[in-house]
């Protein structure tokens, strides 16, 4: 009985341990914290593993894997607490450098026995270090002993510093370790008088919740929602071992074949969840790289000259992430639009008709003109009409687009809008001055109406410098040197004795240019109405200074969403701060 228990626990450490650490690096490889707790995670399932296959055929060999297993998982352990808690004192990385120092030598020693042709019959001091075996056993009593008192130190250090999400069950998985390592000693002195479950159902306790606590902090850092993410993926790796599992006993197959079996399962479900973390990471890259190429490109002065190429090169990007054959971008010049852009279907300059492009949000049109097949059509407007649109023909696989297709696609429209209306703006002026200096040729008597009027609709329209100085001023809301020294003192006319009297004055027009934006009424809990959105982002981005990844979280938006509703508002408060009065709230 005792015996099954033990087969029993073993098996479900090696599972449990190889899913968490697949878990763990599927999504968190590039974190530090996560990597060292997937690395302990696999060396304790290896470790399990080992064990489950010594049952049947104890060895020395499988001995020395267990003790280099376990070793690994103590360092990788210690280092998990002194990464998350442990402060830089001189003190704690003397402690680090001999606790890792100790290990490393110890994995050497040990890795050496593997080599040897012939071993004993049993795995101890004498075996691993025949020339000074007292002074090996004492120097890895002093690594066990140290490795426990040091990931309970570490925590304790730390744990005024460390969020509730995740520092309960980290405290627990440290006793843990630490209790493991003290019985481990106890059961290597006498192994025939203390049973060997009480050490593996420690062990199992140990790396659940160590394993759970790191990824709680890879949810706490990147704002991933934890409780879907993690039962369903414990699920799925749940039935996949169970089916395959009960296949192998069906089939007859030994315990060591089993293990195999379990192992073989994990593994492979560790390999797909990884590649497929791997691709969307890729992806989510291509697609950042895309969005800061847009960024770029926005910040170009406009010019009707070169506006179809940046339409161009944006357009091509844009098919190849999304796997479309073809597409294009049409402006609307007099009652037709234009095409300025375009990849695999029409040609630039060729005119459409507004009525098959005319559309109030993305929408997939079947038939927009004759012989044109299904198209979906993005719209991008200039106030309240519709300026320009952009069209894409289905994607080459035959699927609709997704959320996240639908949402780059809003963030291309957006910032083609944005090209788009300020290359406008600037035809108009260019025009407006014109008109003046054809009157001033003529000498007509209404120049200076004329100048006045063009004054006023360039000082009502904020240009990019000044939306640029004001979104780097609500980034520093805090330093009123930085604010003093802005361009916005000038722009604004603020006054004040010193720069900080004058920084003190521009905080001060940038508070009631944001709050300008607020709805009436108490601003609503959780994801509020699309109403109450240009606000909550300014405010909690740049009042209360929270991360943007949390209030995406909190406010249920992607991140395209939610940097297209910053940048409008942004805009907002730019033309409030122009016009002396109330910002029109963008939503």
């Amino acid at each position: 009985m005792l015996a099954s228990l033990t087969w029993l626990t073993e098996a479900l450490g090696m599972v449990l341990g190889l899913w968490l650490a697949a878990y763990l690096v599927s999504y968190g490889f590039r974190n530090p914290v996560t990597r060292a707790m997937a690395i302990t995670l696999a060396a304790i399932a290896s470790g399990f593993f080992v064990d489950l296959l010594a049952h049947a055929m104890p060895s020395t060999r499988l001995a020395a894997w267990w003790t280099l297993a376990l070793t690994v998982a103590l360092i990788g352990w210690y280092n998990v607490t002194w990464r998350l808690f442990a402060p830089r004192t001189r003190r704690n990385l003397a402690l680090a450098v001999v606790i890792n120092g100790l290990g490393i030598a110890k994995l050497g020693l040990v890795g050496l026995v593997l080599l040897r042709a012939d071993l004993p019959p049993t795995l101890t001091s004498q075996t691993v270090a025949p020339c000074c075996a007292v002074a090996y056993m004492l120097a890895d009593y002093t690594f066990l002993l140290l490795g426990a008192a040091g990931l309970v130190i570490n925590f304790r250090l730390g744990r005024a510093t460390a969020s509730a999400a995740y520092r309960r069950p980290l405290e627990w998985a440290a006793w843990l370790g630490a209790l493991v390592i003290l019985y481990n000693i106890a059961y290597g002195l006498a192994p025939d008088r203390l049973p060997q479950l009480p050490r593996d159902l420690l062990l199992v306790a140990g790396l659940a919740l160590g394993g759970y606590a790191v990824a709680r902090y890879q949810a706490f850092i990147e704002f991933r929602p934890l409780r879907r993410d993690l039962p369903t993926s414990a699920l799925t790796a749940a039935v996949l071992v169970a089916a395959y599992g009960w296949l192998a006993r069906q089939l007859g197959a030994s315990e060591q074949g089993i293990v195999l079996v379990l192992a073989v399962a994990v593994l492979t479900h560790a390999i797909y969840s990884a590649v497929h973390a791997t691709l969307d990471f890729l992806l989510h890259r291509h697609v950042t790289d895309f969005r800061q190429q847009l960024r770029r490109l926005a910040r170009v002065e406009p010019d009707a000259d070169r506006l179809g190429d940046h339409l161009q090169a944006g357009l091509e990007r844009l098919v190849r992430l999304l796997d479309a054959p073809a597409g294009f971008v049409a402006t609307r010049q007099g009652g037709e639009y234009a095409v300025q852009a375009c990849v695999g279907m029409l040609t630039r300059g060729e005119r459409l008709p507004p009525g098959a492009l005319a559309a109030t949000e993305i929408t997939r049109r079947d038939g927009w003109r004759p012989g044109g097949g299904t198209l979906w059509l993005t719209p991008l407007f200039s106030g309240a009409e519709q300026a320009a649109v952009i069209g894409l023909a289905p994607r080459m696989d035959g699927m609709d687009y997704g959320a996240a297709d639908l949402d780059l696609l809003e963030d291309v429209a957006d910032w083609a809008g944005r090209l788009i209306e300020a290359e406008a703006q600037q035809r108009a002026r260019r025009a407006e001055l014109l008109t003046l200096a054809q009157g001033v040729a003529r000498g007509e008597d209404t120049l200076q109406t004329q100048a006045n009027l063009l004054a006023t609709t360039l000082a009502a329209q904020p240009d990019r410098e000044f939306t640029r100085a004001v979104e780097r001023g609500l980034q520093h809301l805090a330093d009123y040197a930085h604010l003093g020294a802005s361009p916005l003192v000038k722009t604004l006319r603020v006054s004040g004795a010193t720069h900080i009297e004058r920084g003190k004055a521009v905080r001060e027009r940038l508070l009631a240019a944001l709050e300008s934006l607020r709805p009436a009424g108490k601003r609503p809990g959780g994801a509020p109405p699309k109403e109450w959105l240009s606000y909550a982002i300014l405010y909690d981005a740049y009042v209360d200074d929270q991360p943007n990844k949390q209030i995406q979280v909190r406010l249920e938006l992607s991140e395209g969403g939610f940097n297209r509703t910053r940048r409008q508002a942004v805009r907002a408060v730019s033309q409030a701060l122009l016009e002396g009065q109330p910002a029109a709230n963008p939503d």
